[in-house]
């Protein structure tokens, strides 16, 4: 199956999200199995290509030990860039929190329009 190509910058989001909710740090393997698995992504080169970006830009860092695989964490150094990541997300979560309402208040309001135009009709034929 071919991969999908999300827009600029959503992969490197992706993992950072992951290894923000790992702050334990993750091997290399087990991150590259959770972007197969989450989002159908699994080119190694382009994977370690969003990592090497990632590191120049202070967003993560790799613990490496000789014999055993790399380990991924967040870099404190990057908590501006972090930050703007993170808010950015809240802002899109904000958003579908607001539509979901919305879209909760228009089936709530259809429902009991059809009620109340069911119990007119059955008002009306005695």
């Amino acid at each position: 199956m071919r991969e999908y190509n999300y827009p600029i910058g959503e992969t490197k989001r992706f993992i950072l999200l992951y290894l923000l909710e790992h702050p334990e740090g993750v091997k290399e393997p087990d991150l590259r199995n959770f972007l197969k698995s989450e989002y159908n992504l699994s080119a190694s080169r382009n994977i370690k290509s969003h990592l090497a970006d990632m590191v120049s830009s202070n967003l993560i860092y790799k613990s490496v030990v000789s014999g055993h695989s790399n380990v991924w964490y967040p870099d404190p150094r990057g908590i501006t860039e972090i930050n703007c990541i993170i808010d950015n997300l809240e802002s899109k979560l904000k958003l579908y929190i607001k539509i979901s309402m919305l879209y909760s208040k228009i089936v709530k309001d259809y429902k009991d329009n059809i009620s109340f135009t069911i119990e007119e009709q059955e008002n009306d034929n005695p």
